[in-house]
């Protein structure tokens, strides 16, 4: 039986699981055929992993051959399994699927799963290997993630937070003085919660080992990826704050150059890291997985890698110490919980900003939307107008609950929902400065999904926020999430030491009883949680299918105050390409400042058809998104 009981332990990529699988399958041993390494004899103690003794070729790394043809993801497409890049085709089967951003690492998750691997297993492997594939947008050792958790048996849903703390050292005056600020550096960095997070999550659900697990992650930094054109793209975009950075440059920057498209980038310090990390696990699993797991974070939070990162910190205006990675663990929560109209929500709670989808969507249950059409000017507006509402009450309401007293039982009613719908003007649109609604009434990132032929799913969001800032001698691309915080003492989202910081992360699970289930993520800071209501409500509302649900138009508004640094309020509704121009005009009528854009973030999503057995995954068609299903 999976425990029901909150614990007190780790996180970093946000996710989702369906399905139980129990410490006696977690602690059942498979042959390296099928995707889990051997578990190694009982050794003599040895002497402390450091930087300077550790051999990364002393560390042998094989990868089963079941888990081989990941490089070339099209390479091998078996007849048994459905590819999709971004027509509006959804990819379809009935046994397992993969949808993720980077096509490699989504050939990795789907190997996993074709081994006998769960969806714990595979979603470990793919954000490892992504965390080499796309690390300027999420890192399995150096970013934040919030995960939720769903048992197939008896429908039990677990959120994980771990979205890291404020360094000790972390002033608001600092802060305050532009002098002090680069685009991007150390100083913006908060302690990693991810890795502790992974490790939770693979010794509470997985059933394979974690070397066998790293294995194609630690292949692809050691031998190489080819650069894809969206790492070109932002490399070039970055090369001067890259240039500046000695351990970033000399990854990067190959021969002081922006690289080619199809040019080799290594990761060799990644390796040894990961090496290590390999290391220490296998020490200590001959006294038993816990152990193992134990080491594994070890190294990482009391050992040479998080002395590393505090180092290289500490040289580079960076405000974390030793006794902040030692303190630091992820927590197991309850999620939201509601509901919209027969569906089942579920969302991360605060300190993540999962709360704006079900501000608004309890909001837009007060409105007819499946009489209206998914791109008329009506629609888009109550809908913006609804996310406009909920993010205002995210700003003024939310932030670590340990530091703040969140009203969670009062924004999450129906009365107050109802109160927020009549705050909406059908012709004339909100704009900020605006009040919550309690005054008002009372006074870039990573996302996929995997899902297994037992049921078991996983969403997933994770970010360390669109940059190229790498921690030293560790290869590790570290968060910049110190940029999220306020530097005001009267905002709930306050930089203070040791509190957690508002996190943009917030996948969703959506449950229609007995009938449907909707893993669901969306990319970039405050578009997360509209692309995600909107993506949603094409499939509950406008009868969508996974793929148009992910490719069709989306709208961001931003009427509200950025939760990146400097925190601009826009006050202005953005659409990308695609609604037409009387669209447009109907808007403006209304009060909206129109600005158009190419993309708003990126989605993948996955539905099962519970009645039928029948699953689609969508890819985003906006960048290099893969979608695979058997």
């Amino acid at each position: 039986m999976l425990r029901n009981t909150l614990l007190t332990s780790v996180c970093i990529l946000s996710i989702i699981l369906l399905s139980a699988c129990g410490q006696d399958a977690a602690d059942s041993s498979m042959s390296p055929e099928a995707g889990q390494s051997e578990v190694p004899e009982a050794q003599e103690s040895a002497p402390a992993l450091t930087y300077e003794n550790f051999d990364a070729d002393s560390v042998s790394v094989e990868i089963p051959v079941s888990l081989l043809g990941y490089r070339n993801p099209f390479e091998l497409e078996e007849s048994s399994l459905s590819f999709q890049r971004g027509s509006n085709t959804p990819a379809e089967g009935s046994r397992m699927a993969v949808t993720a951003r980077d096509p490699v690492a989504a050939r990795v998750g789907m190997r996993v799963l074709q081994a006998g691997g769960n969806a714990a297993d595979a979603a470990f492997a793919l954000a490892a290997a992504i965390s080499v594939r796309e690390p300027y947008f999420s890192h399995m050792l150096g970013g934040g993630t919030w995960a939720l958790f769903r048992e197939a048996d008896g429908g039990n849903i677990t959120a994980v937070d771990g979205s890291g703390t404020i360094g000790s050292l972390a002033k608001p005056e600092f802060f305050k003085d532009p002098a002090n600020l680069r685009e991007y550096g150390m100083e913006w960095s908060i302690v990693p919660g991810s890795w502790a997070a992974w490790l939770l999550w693979l010794e509470e659900f997985g059933t394979m080992e974690l070397d066998t697990l790293l294995a194609p992650a630690v292949d692809l930094a050691r031998n190489g990826i080819s650069a894809n054109r969206t790492l070109v793209a932002w490399i070039s975009r970055q090369k001067e704050s890259i240039a500046s950075r000695p351990a970033t440059a000399a990854i990067f920057l190959p021969h002081g150059e922006v690289p080619e498209v199809g040019q080799i980038i290594y990761q060799e310090n990644l390796a040894k890291t990961l090496g290590m990390i390999i290391a220490a696990y296998r020490r200590s699993r001959p006294d038993g997985r816990s152990a193992a797991f134990a080491a594994a974070k070890e190294i990482y939070y009391n050992g040479a890698i998080g002395r590393a990162i505090v180092e290289h910190a500490q040289g580079n205006r960076g405000s974390l110490t030793e006794n902040d990675f030692s303190e630091y663990s992820a927590e197991l929560r309850d999620p939201l919980q509601t509901t919209y109209h027969e569906w089942q929500m579920y969302n991360p709670p605060p300190n993540s900003q999962g709360i704006v989808m079900p501000l608004a969507l309890n909001i837009l249950e007060n409105f007819e939307l499946a009489e209206m059409d998914w791109n008329q000017a009506e629609t888009i507006h109550l809908v913006a107008e609804a996310m406009n509402l909920a993010h205002i009450d995210k700003h003024h309401y939310v932030g670590d609950p340990e530091y703040v007293d969140i009203p969670l039982d009062t924004l999450l009613s129906d009365e107050y929902a109802r109160r927020q719908a009549e705050r909406i003007d059908p012709q004339d649109a909100i704009e900020w400065p605006a009040p919550g609604g309690l005054e008002a009434h009372e006074g870039f990132t990573t996302t996929f999904s995997v899902y297994d032929k037992a049921g078991n799913g996983a969403a997933i969001t994770t970010s360390t926020g669109a940059q190229f800032v790498v921690a030293g001698k560790t290869g590790i691309l570290i968060n910049q999430r110190l940029k999220n915080v306020f530097y005001e003492e009267n905002n709930p989202n306050f930089l203070e030491p040791g509190r957690r910081v508002r996190h943009t992360v917030n996948p969703y699970i959506a449950e229609l009883p007995g009938r449907k289930i909707v893993l669901g993520g969306n990319t970039g800071y405050d578009t997360q949680p509209q692309g995600q209501i909107q993506q949603f409500l094409h499939i509950a509302q406008f009868s969508a299918n996974a793929q148009e649900a992910v490719s069709r138009p989306r709208f961001i508004v931003h009427s509200f105050p950025d939760i990146t640094y400097p925190h601009p309020a826009r006050n202005e509704l953005a659409l990308e390409w695609g609604y037409d121009q009387a669209t447009v005009t109907a808007l403006e009528t209304r009060g909206h400042q129109i600005s158009r854009s190419a993309i708003f973030g990126n989605a993948n999503l996955i539905l099962i058809d519970l009645e039928t057995g029948k699953i689609e995954a969508g890819a985003d068609p906006r960048g290099e998104n893969l979608a695979i299903v058997e």
